[in-house]
């Protein structure tokens, strides 16, 4: 081989001191002896007929991983253009197809943007044991489907029926949160009934409407020998114990009504799984002996989703009982994904780079090979002059 000449080449190293950097860079270039063809140099400062270095291919990856991160953001701070960023991240982030685990969360995400695609619904499943997104939902082998021994959900029907439907070995679990919520809104009503039947001038409204929050919450400290906080309605101290025990003294059904929420609360809160169904049973009668008309939806709700209630007492890992509290946070951060995306536009895309953000175990691979995951727009109508 001899030296035939030299080319120089730019090459984006990335930024030095918050400046762009770039190398520039003299390749020899080689005559062969004996066939007389020419070729360059191989420098691996990045990948094979770019002029973007692989420390700055690494970069963009890394702020891939950050959800608040946008295409367009990520370009701008890297000096590259929004769709090398998208490119980099269909050829790199290779998601490989998560095995579904003994316990799973199932949750839904609305994005208005998939309707073209028949639903603006994708569903989302969670590992519950090792705390990460597993997929968003297509659909799944019945080998892996068999694995499945706990399946938490939202208080919804249509879960219900597929989970009974496509994971016979599942154990159903009711997310306590969402049942506790239905609890809470049917008091919470009630509460505005009642402080609807008094003046607005008079204290049973001011109590009920002002200090509502203490009849909703535990944020407060209830010890009744705290100290009070001047009120200047009442023209007295009082503390958060005594203004609530004051509301409660309003009407004794109302005072019956909070009781009966409370007794449910504890009964989600410090039921061990052994003792669960004997529990439930003998709250579910003292919301039948109360004879409240207003409970009676929750009570069908009770009566309903009992099976599924008990199931969620049950704490086969890291003594966590069953419930939907990780796929809720997880859709929080999807949706937080899909906004700043402007739409789940491309599914697989979207789809690789939540897996990446939001299980650990996903990680980027770096290969001089790429394509694009670019999905058929609608077709152009005819041109007309």
């Amino acid at each position: 081989m001899i030296i035939k000449d030299y080319h120089k080449v730019k090459i984006l190293s990335g930024d030095m001191n918050h400046r762009k950097t770039i190398i520039y860079l003299k390749k020899r270039r080689y005559t062969c002896k004996v066939c007389h063809r020419s070729f360059s140099e191989e420098v691996d400062l990045g990948p094979r007929n770019t002029n973007i270095s692989w420390s700055v291919i690494r970069a963009i990856l890394e702020d891939l991983g950050k959800i608040n991160e946008t295409y367009i953001s990520i370009a701008e701070r890297h000096h590259v253009s929004a769709s090398l960023v998208q490119k980099y991240a269909d050829s790199f982030l290779i998601v490989p197809r998560l095995s579904l685990t003994e316990s799973i969360g199932i949750d839904e995400l609305h994005e208005p943007s998939l309707a073209k695609r028949q639903s603006p619904y994708i569903a989302i499943i969670v590992d519950n044991v090792d705390r990460n997104l597993l997929d968003i939902l297509k659909s799944r082998s019945k080998e892996e489907r068999l694995i499945v021994k706990y399946v938490t959900i939202d208080l919804c029907e249509a879960y219900r029926d597929v989970a009974r439907t496509w994971l016979p070995n599942a154990k159903i679990c009711a997310d306590p949160f969402h049942v506790v919520k239905i609890l809470t809104k049917d008091f919470d009503d009630y509460r505005i009934k009642i402080m609807n039947q008094y003046d607005k001038k008079s204290k049973a409204y001011y109590l009920l409407k002002t200090w509502s929050k203490l009849l909703l919450s535990d944020d407060y400290d209830f010890d009744p020998h705290s100290k009070g906080k001047y009120n200047a309605r009442f023209g007295q101290y009082l503390n958060y114990y005594q203004l609530r025990k004051m509301a409660l003294d309003i009407d004794p059904l109302f005072k019956g009504a909070y009781d009966l929420k409370e007794e449910f609360r504890d009964f989600i809160r410090y039921t061990r799984p052994d003792e669960a169904r004997e529990k439930f049973e003998v709250v579910l009668k003292d919301f039948e002996d109360a004879g409240l008309t207003f409970y009676q939806g929750f009570i069908k709700t009770m009566k309903t989703w009992k099976e599924e209630i008990i199931n969620s007492f049950d704490r086969p890992y890291d003594n966590r009982k069953q419930s939907n509290a990780l796929a809720e946070s997880i859709n929080q951060k999807l949706d937080t994904l899909v906004i700043l995306a402007r739409g789940l536009i491309n599914f697989e895309r979207t789809r690789a780079r939540a897996l990446y953000i939001l299980n650990k175990h996903v990680h980027y691979t770096l290969t001089d090979v790429f394509y694009s995951k670019k999905e058929d727009g609608k077709k152009r109508g005819k041109y007309k002059k």
